[in-house]
């Protein structure tokens, strides 16, 4: 966290608790965009400072948040997505969320990652930790194991799906 963010707020710790931090991530890093690694890796990395923040300034009434908005722009304008889907992405569904975040409504919610398109209006599920098993297996017996820990695995969302 921004050390100069982090001082003020211990400073006026004991003041009224109402400041927002709202970050802007992109699906491209939540759902993995082909094509867009450098881009899609720096958004992931916002998503989960976003969540580290959250802990770190919680207890000074600061919530931190991001918005993956989904709308046409100069750099999605080469990508070859389908023509009903460009019909329906509209910033103008993305502001009005982005505006909540920011204002005292939000109050209360931190670490999330909204997703906002004219297409959907979403909570970005973020890592978590899924099937499992005991550790130390053997190195003969690691193929078979993360294969059935896979087969039990929820599907995570792509791209195309947004």
């Amino acid at each position: 966290m921004n050390r100069c963010g982090a001082s003020h707020r211990r400073a006026v710790r004991n003041e009224a608790k109402d400041a927002r931090i709202v970050n802007t991530t992109s699906v491209s890093g939540l759902y993995a965009n082909p094509g867009q690694a450098n881009y899609a890796a720096a958004k992931a990395g916002i998503a989960a400072f976003t969540q580290v923040a959250a802990q770190e300034l919680g207890h000074y009434g600061v919530t931190v948040n991001a918005l993956a908005p989904v709308a046409l722009t100069r750099l999605t304008d080469d990508l070859p997505l389908p023509e009903e889907m460009r019909a329906n992405i509209d910033a103008a569904a993305v502001a009005p969320v982005c505006v909540w975040l920011a204002s005292s409504l939000s109050a209360g919610v931190s670490g999330a990652v909204i997703e906002a398109s004219g297409l959907v209006l979403a909570v970005a599920e973020g890592w978590r930790r899924g099937p499992a098993t005991k550790p130390g297996v053997a190195p003969h017996e690691v193929d078979g194991i993360v294969r059935e820990l896979l087969t039990r695995a929820v599907p995570r969302t792509l791209f195309t799906e947004v």
